[in-house]
């Protein structure tokens, strides 16, 4: 990983995830997701396609990211239910054992 954000945004989704259990998704719209990771102000957070943009980024940062007991993040974003604002999942997939 080589930004901050895709640092802080796995720092936040690990524990929420290994929390709920293997399955299990989280979804918080970008907007609430700025004020949660309280990133300092900038110009992108205003906007909703650069939102998508720089978060789309760090979530490729993050690639095959996995848990501290090796199961893996699966994270995205969607168009949710409010059309002002995209939001991220993430779910954690179980291990396959071959």
């Amino acid at each position: 990983m080589r930004s901050e954000l895709a640092f802080v945004l796995r720092l936040y989704l690990e524990p929420i995830l290994l929390g709920r259990g293997i399955g299990s998704k989280h979804s918080i719209e970008l907007l609430n997701l700025i004020r949660v990771l309280n990133l300092p102000a900038a110009g992108w957070h205003k906007y909703k396609s650069r939102r998508h943009a720089i978060f789309g980024k760090a979530i490729q940062e993050l690639g095959g990211m996995k848990t501290t007991d090796g199961h893996r993040i699966d994270v995205h974003i969607r168009q949710g239910t409010n059309q002002a604002d995209f939001m991220l999942v993430g779910r954690l997939v179980p291990i396959l054992i071959i």
